[in-house]
């Protein structure tokens, strides 16, 4: 049987002490180095779909090495492709001679492996082989042979790539060849957090024993009451919360751009003055840190691209009003649990970081948070699901609808939400069927009064 393993790899391209650090596939050959350096030159990219891409290249690889007498590069990619939709298991008697053990994949998830692929393969087959890469192969190893095979396949026949050597006047009249099933379009119920349920997630889901987690009471504050995805609270730095000069009451929050936001001033310069300057160079300087996008391991947390409030940094529009204080009253309990742990057991600078388990002090971690928040739903009798709105992300969804509810106009939605486009905030507000149901009876019964209808 084929066998990889995906490794997270700090790469060095220069003489220089900085190095990137990306997920590499690891084979029996070796390392892939055609991936790696795709991976390199796409490391703007987010280590989540660097991850989804090394995971769709090596479905790739294990399919093509359980199918050798499959000459027909073409033919092998598309049979690849329907085999992630069905799976590789008989129906009839569940044996599967390949031992790839695939279940059936839904349209969507097919559709995105496929688009990932071909994207790679793409870059494969127009890269220069006279291009010096960041790590120069002696000879090409097998791996690398079974994947630009495909590639240079593709490449000569005009076909999977979607004609892209010979452009057509009108790109979109050309398609890729090969592509998962688009399958029936579904318009379920929007997953929104039970807003009925919230007070009750804050007070008794994380309570324990008597014991409140106010740190994890915060970040579900700042998701529901501020529309955050999960990860981008994760960035928060201790200094980033301050009071609302306007309004003592209530919290003034900053979340920074992880590596372009501004730093703050405790990093001096050899005449003490404070070194201004971006929080990837202040975390590298003063704590030997990456930012958390950057990351390959546990502390890693994403950064989306999103329409930034100032320079670098997003603010929280905070909805019902009220969650601003209801923050304030938070953070100020959590932060007198921080100030009991010792600052060299804190090194670094985030706000939330691990009060109770060991290491004590260290970078809070965000699988944590989301398990933690799993079990407090449940503690309330709530199931964990992503359709029931019930997984973090859930509250962000619920912050849009209580936008569109209350009639906010979309502009403003796009601005709240931190959307580069108004079109982004459609899946937050879209109605759940009781309110299409409601609207079609209050239409009906507006209908009946202008036309005199009985019934």
């Amino acid at each position: 049987m084929f066998s990889s393993v995906s490794v997270s790899r700090q790469v060095y391209n220069d003489s220089s002490g900085s190095f990137y650090e990306v997920p590499v596939l690891h084979t029996e050959t070796g390392y892939f180095d055609s991936l790696l350096d795709y991976c390199l030159e796409k490391r703007g990219k987010s280590t989540v779909w660097m991850r989804k891409l090394v995971h769709s290249v090596q479905l790739l690889l294990e399919y093509v090495y359980v199918n050798p007498h499959e000459q027909n590069n073409e033919q092998l990619f598309k049979n690849f492709a329907s085999k992630l939709q069905t799976g590789t298991f008989n129906p009839q008697t569940g044996h599967d001679p390949s031992r790839l053990g695939w279940r059936p994949r839904t349209p969507y998830d097919v559709q995105q492996i496929i688009t990932r692929l071909s994207d790679f393969l793409d870059w494969l087959s127009q890269r220069d082989s006279s291009v010096i890469v960041a790590n120069p192969r002696v000879r090409m190893s097998a791996t690398d042979k079974a994947i630009r095979g495909c590639a240079e396949t593709y490449r000569r026949r005009y076909t999977l790539l979607g004609h892209i050597w010979k452009p057509p006047t009108d790109t979109e009249q050309t398609t890729r060849a090969v592509g998962g099933s688009s399958g029936p379009r579904v318009t379920g119920e929007p997953p929104a957090f039970p807003d009925e349920r919230f007070e009750e997630l804050l007070e008794r889901g994380f309570t324990i024993g008597g014991r409140t987690n106010y740190r994890d009471q915060a970040i579900t504050l700042l998701m529901h009451g501020g529309g955050f995805r999960v990860s981008e609270p994760m960035h928060i730095y201790i200094g980033d919360v301050t009071r609302d000069p306007s309004n003592y009451l209530r919290a003034h929050v900053r979340i920074h751009h992880p590596s372009l936001g501004e730093a703050p001033g405790d990093l001096l310069d050899e005449r003490g003055r404070p070194i201004r300057c971006g929080r990837a160079e202040y975390l590298q300087r003063k704590y030997g840190l990456a930012p958390r996008i950057d990351l390959m391991s546990k502390r890693e947390a994403g950064w989306k691209g999103v329409a930034l409030d100032g320079k670098y940094y997003l603010v929280p529009f905070w909805f019902k009003p009220d969650y601003a204080e209801l923050f304030m009253q938070i953070w100020e309990k959590y932060m007198e649990e921080v100030a009991d742990i010792p600052l060299n057991q804190r090194r670094h600078p985030y706000a939330f970081m691990n009060l109770r388990r060991e290491p004590k002090g260290s970078i809070y971690a965000l699988d944590k948070f989301i398990t933690s928040h799993g079990r407090a739903c449940e503690r309330i009798g709530l199931q964990v699901a992503k359709h029931l709105g019930t997984t973090p992300h859930g509250h962000r969804h619920s912050y849009g609808r209580r936008l569109a509810a209350a009639g906010i106009p979309h502009n403003l939605i796009k601005k709240c939400m931190h959307h580069a486009t108004e079109q982004s905030q459609e899946v937050y507000t879209t109605s759940t069927t009781q309110e299409a149901l409601v609207a079609l009876e209050a239409g009906f019964q507006r209908m009946r009064f202008n036309t005199g209808i009985s019934k």
